[in-house]
């Protein structure tokens, strides 16, 4: 029973990760151990039908439930506080890092950090893309992206490091899902809520079972290589939201320059959020994490 509830817990924190552009889903299932048994599940839905879609189902769920839930206090703190949010994230972030090198620190060759460098280089990039802007109502060609960028976003989110909110945030369409998410819940926007988000939905599940079935193959044959390349995904997640906070506004700024308070919030949200996935990592079997 206790290893479903943590089932949920984790998927609770997958499906924050993934609605804040820059913060990857993937990169919080490593860390809280539950990368592989995530791919395996999704790869293995018909030879083991039982076992793989309960544990489907409980991080599914954990995973809406927060979604739905958290939805409008993330766009709060990232629009009132993005450096004490954005702490709180690196630090579950670093505190999973010791769990992904652990198997492969013996492991050190010019290959190996080659793939870690691309990796971590690719993750980057991606803030160098341009941003395009949505405005005025969806149309039908609209709806087709919005299944399209599904698609990629599910991707996203289950390779470590690669934020899948961020491939709506790239083609514009990160506040009409954000939106959409909040209207959810309320019955009078319900319809057009659902409406958006059925398309996304469809791209998610079909990008689901495509990328687990490259990755689990990539795990297969060439693991130590993989693992190489999730620490450079992890890494350059971390990247990522630096350069992000390094790039915000002014007004951000100066109130985070000007206010102690928010520092030592800052400061103390990173330590307890690195102390919490390391913990958490301790307690994961390590069966799954050996070469």
């Amino acid at each position: 029973m206790l290893t479903y509830i943590g089932y949920l817990i984790k998927g609770a924190l997958f499906g924050i990760a993934n609605i804040i552009p820059g913060v990857s889903g993937g990169t919080i299932a490593v860390i809280t151990g539950v990368y592989e048994k995530l791919l395996n599940s999704i790869n293995n839905i018909l030879k083991d039908f039982k076992k793989s879609i309960l544990f489907l189902l409980v991080f599914g769920v954990g995973a809406v439930i927060a979604v739905l839930a958290a939805s409008k206090g993330i766009e709060w703190c990232l629009s009132h506080a993005l450096f004490p949010t954005s702490c709180l994230f690196i630090g579950l972030i670093l505190g999973g890092v010791p769990l992904i090198y652990s198997p492969v620190r013996d492991k050190l060759s010019f290959k190996n950090i080659v793939i870690f460098l691309l990796c971590m280089a690719a993750v980057i990039a991606l803030l160098f893309l341009p941003k395009n802007a949505i405005t005025g109502k969806l149309e039908i060609l609209d709806y087709i992206k919005l299944g399209a960028c599904g698609i990629l976003a599910s991707a996203a989110m289950i390779i470590p490091g690669i934020s899948g909110m961020m491939m709506f945030y790239l083609f514009g369409y990160y506040g009409t899902i954000m939106t959409a998410l909040n209207g959810l819940v309320h019955i009078h926007t319900f319809l057009d809520s659902f409406l958006v988000l059925l398309p996304v939905g469809i791209g998610v599940i079909f990008g689901l079972f495509t990328t687990a079935k490259l990755l689990g193959f990539l795990f297969k044959k060439f693991k130590i290589g993989t693992y190489f390349g999730i620490l450079g995904f992890v890494i350059g997640s971390v990247c990522a939201i630096m350069f992000n906070l390094i790039h915000c506004t002014d007004a951000d700024l100066n109130l985070f320059i000007n206010s102690p308070l928010q520092i030592a919030l800052s400061i103390g949200l990173l330590i307890i959020g690195f102390v919490l996935t390391y913990v958490m990592s301790k307690f994961e079997k390590k069966d799954n994490m050996s070469i």
